[in-house]
């Protein structure tokens, strides 16, 4: 789900809802991540860092800001969020 969608969920469920915006410790990761994957042609590399600059803004907007630097740390960071929500 894009932010925008999230956002929108987020203002109909209010406080029923947990909003966890998770986030690359950096654009310059970010571009690191995609070109190891190799599955980028030029043009969707350049999209898709475009919306992330665009999504990074948004956020603030949610409840809480998972960075993703250690997939192991940030799924028990999700994992401890979902619980204490729960």
């Amino acid at each position: 789900m894009d932010v925008e969608g999230g956002l929108k969920i987020k203002s109909i469920f209010g406080e029923q809802l947990l909003a966890v915006f998770v986030r690359p410790p950096s654009i310059e990761d970010l571009h690191q991540r995609l070109h190891a994957r190799n599955s980028e042609t030029p043009e969707s590399f350049k999209a898709r860092i475009l919306k992330a600059e665009h999504e990074l803004t948004y956020a603030d907007r949610f409840d809480h800001i998972i960075v993703n630097d250690s997939l192991e740390q940030a799924l028990e960071e999700a994992h401890r969020l979902a619980n204490g929500f729960i």
